[in-house]
């Protein structure tokens, strides 16, 4: 037997149970070197009091909100030098899929969704097969999402 499992045999007998006792609030006097001069605030609390994210997603949406509020979103001052291409693995069409990246809209697989489709289809919480259900149509039809 090592000395970490000597040690915490030895904890486990000499304790009671295994959860955390509440730690005893220190008294102080209300006066002194020790006094803050600015009162504390709770690091959970914000200036805007966003509620606190839960969940990653949350927590990315919370703070793009965040940036947005500060300086606006996007920065006009950065020249628009033309679309990004890029190659994205697509869980929802289950495979490799060239995107095409603009301000107004995104062309995935040579159908183009504009932001407000972009943000329709994601409003409406479709599960996988819905979504690729959509870009078969719009591929075939060469349609447009509609509320």
């Amino acid at each position: 037997m090592g000395w970490r499992e000597a040690v915490g045999k030895h904890a486990l007998s000499n304790s009671d149970t295994l959860v955390q006792k509440v730690q005893n609030i220190q008294k102080v006097q209300t006066s002194g070197a020790f006094v803050p001069s600015v009162p504390f605030v709770s690091r959970f609390e914000n200036e805007k009091s966003y509620p606190i994210p839960d969940t990653e997603p949350e927590f990315a949406e919370d703070e793009r909100q965040a940036i947005i509020d500060a300086d606006g979103g996007q920065d006009k001052t950065i020249t628009y030098s033309g679309p990004v291409d890029m190659v994205m693995e697509s869980s929802i069409l289950g495979s490799s899929v060239d995107v095409i990246l603009e301000p107004d809209q995104a062309t995935i697989e040579g159908v183009i969704y504009s932001n407000a489709e972009l943000m329709d289809l994601k409003s409406r919480g479709l599960s996988a097969a819905d979504l690729r259900a959509v870009h078969e149509v719009k591929n075939q039809f060469n349609g447009e999402v509609i509320k």
